[in-house]
């Protein structure tokens, strides 16, 4: 008897603590959506879910400047009873960008967005979360089969990062800019980022001021299209004027597909190609690929000992 007691006490004490984490959930997103006045929703409602607080969001339309609106068809906002630092968005219908002469759609079978802060004084990001599957923009038409993204503290202002994108077919304005002769097919196979990336300051729920990259760790980058396979390792600091600093290892495959497009695009002259394809032969090693050093210093960047002009500007 004393056990079943125990165990009805538990189940009230519980149910106590899911209706006043649920309702306060519920209060907190009606509240910071009425805060904002260029935002509305239809309706934010409670819904039932033993081990998590959630609200619905129906009907939210937010105004990003004065000529963009962001819609979104419904979504769902829980956290979980157990980790009450931690948030999750599930995103239940699709999601529009709508500007004064366009709009933009973004749908998927499945997208979400979460996170947690750590308990510190200023609430430092704990950890950010994003994944979808077979995401679809719209105007321009853009997709991929798979997105996944995750940052996860490791050091002081130091989080591991972890991107990967499958089957990414590209806008066409930007695939025939980058490819007009159409060496490359529609689909990239494989994007990907492991490393880390450094902030100064950390960023966090009630920081002061707003967080900068100081600094990105490629351990790989990697990109699969057609007959390029790139992979891109290494350390480069951000100056405080944006301009990279450090040298990151390039070592690519399908180099002869490279060229006759950077010939195509003006970037070399067509009569130098084969000029160009005899030196990069001369370097290949004997799997096929190239390996060069790319470096930044003093606000400009070379191709191992071919200086390719200013560096760009990171921020």
């Amino acid at each position: 008897m004393r056990i079943k007691g125990w165990a009805i006490t538990g189940v009230v004490v519980y149910g106590l603590y899911w209706a006043a984490g649920s309702f306060g959930l519920q209060a907190l997103v009606r509240s910071a959506i009425q805060a904002d006045i260029s935002s509305k929703a239809q309706n934010v409602a409670l819904q039932w879910s033993p081990l998590r607080f959630t609200t619905r969001v129906d009907g939210y339309e937010s105004q990003i400047d004065e000529l963009t609106t962001l819609i979104a068809e419904s979504a769902k906002v829980s956290i979980p009873s157990y980790a009450p630092n931690r948030a999750r968005i599930d995103m239940l219908g699709p999601v529009q960008i709508v500007g004064p002469a366009w709009t933009i759609k973004v749908s998927a079978d499945e997208l979400s967005v979460g996170g947690s802060v750590q308990i510190t004084r200023n609430g430092d990001l704990g950890r950010f979360d994003l994944s979808g599957s077979n995401v679809v923009i719209e105007d321009p038409d853009t997709n991929a089969a798979t997105i996944e993204a995750h940052l996860v503290p490791s050091d002081k202002g130091v989080y591991d990062l972890d991107l990967s994108m499958t089957d990414v077919t590209l806008m066409a304005e930007i695939k025939t800019s980058i490819d007009p002769t159409h060496q490359l097919p529609e689909m990239v196979s494989q994007f990907s980022v492991n490393g880390a990336v450094k902030f100064d300051p950390a960023p966090a729920l009630f920081a002061t001021s707003d967080p900068i990259i100081a600094g990105m760790d490629f351990a790989p980058l990697k990109l699969i299209w057609g007959d390029i396979d790139l992979t891109v390792d290494g350390l480069i600091d951000i100056q405080s004027d944006g301009t990279p600093s450090g040298q990151l290892d390039v070592t690519m495959k399908g180099w002869e597909t490279v060229l006759r497009m950077l010939a195509a695009n003006g970037a070399i002259k067509p009569a130098n190609l084969m000029g160009y394809q005899a030196m990069a032969s001369g370097l290949a090693s004997d799997d096929g690929s190239i390996t060069l050093p790319l470096i930044f210093a003093d606000g400009q960047m070379r191709l191992a000992a071919f200086p390719l002009g200013p560096a760009p500007k990171l921020r």
